[in-house]
């Protein structure tokens, strides 16, 4: 789940990058960027307290990625020309990817034992890149490839999850926890800054 939703973030973000260089609007491209990490960082909180709602984190994560297929399906139509869709198309990324990341964290933390996390997660690491590298080599340019590719490749994610069952554990109520307290917690930042500087620049490139 964590390196589907990490390659399918960076190839979007790819084809973002190319949308603003084509458009001629380059000279926003720290304020659309700002957009898309905000929306990040905002809907990483909100959906924290979405999985607590939900009570169960699979019912969550189905729909989410379900949304990330068609999220991708609707690149195709899009008209990205101006500065005002290509904010929204960055904030719609930014929000969608930041949205179901607590819960594929916690997931993970919950699903594997503390003595094999770091490895697991070295080779969830390994997995994004490597996946990154493969599916940006197939070019961002066109939108209705690019489209299809990020559908294609949520769904994979998808039907992986259905078909393999993982457990559906209750999630334990904890107390609430302030924003203060998520902005002075160092994992958060880490989550954040892994984000930024993964984010392959040009991979086909």
């Amino acid at each position: 789940m964590i390196a589907n939703a990490f390659i399918w973030y960076f190839y979007a973000f790819s084809y973002l990058s190319d949308i603003i260089e084509i458009s001629g609007l380059s000279k926003f491209v720290i304020v659309i960027y700002g957009i898309n990490f905000l929306g990040i960082a905002i809907s990483a909180i909100l959906g924290a307290s979405l999985i607590n709602k939900f009570g169960r984190r699979m019912p969550f994560l189905l729909y989410w990625m379900l949304a990330g297929v068609i999220i991708s399906l609707m690149l195709a139509i899009g008209n990205f020309a101006t500065f005002t869709a290509l904010a929204l198309l960055s904030a719609v990324l930014g929000v969608y990817f930041g949205l179901g990341m607590p819960g594929c964290m916690g997931y993970f933390a919950a699903s594997t034992e503390t003595g094999k996390r770091a490895r697991l997660g070295g080779i969830t690491f390994f997995l994004i890149g490597l996946g990154s590298v493969l599916i940006g080599n197939m070019g961002s340019n066109n939108a209705m490839l690019t489209s299809l590719i990020l559908a294609a490749w949520r769904s994979v994610g998808l039907v992986l999850l259905i078909f393999l069952k993982p457990g559906k554990s209750q999630i334990g109520k904890t107390a609430k926890i302030s924003y203060g307290f998520v902005f002075s917690n160092k994992a958060f930042f880490l989550y954040l800054s892994l984000i930024h500087i993964s984010e392959p620049t040009r991979l086909r490139r």
